[in-house]
């Protein structure tokens, strides 16, 4: 889970955070990632990454070619109250 892909970035840090992405998610290129921190190398070409976002814009082209965008609406402010009620 890749939370607020569009706000990779934008702290000022120099640099392209989306970069490192782009690889891991071609088939032919991450069936062989090393982890190098835990010195062990993994197959992710079976894994299925998930990231979310508020803006589609703020994530570089190149990166969103490579993810299949699924657009979510707001949940109404009437099923909110209703859902609040029941968990609480």
């Amino acid at each position: 889970m890749l939370d607020e892909m569009d706000k990779l970035g934008s702290s000022g840090f120099q640099g392209d955070p989306h970069q490192p992405c782009w690889k891991y998610w071609i088939r032919k290129q991450n069936s062989t990632f090393r982890d190098n921190y835990l010195a062990v190398q993994f197959d992710l070409s079976h894994v299925m990454f998930i990231g979310t976002a508020n803006v589609l814009d703020n994530i570089p082209m190149p990166l969103r070619d490579r993810m299949e965008v699924i657009e979510l609406s707001a949940i109404h402010w009437m099923k909110r109250h209703r859902l609040q009620d029941v968990i609480w």
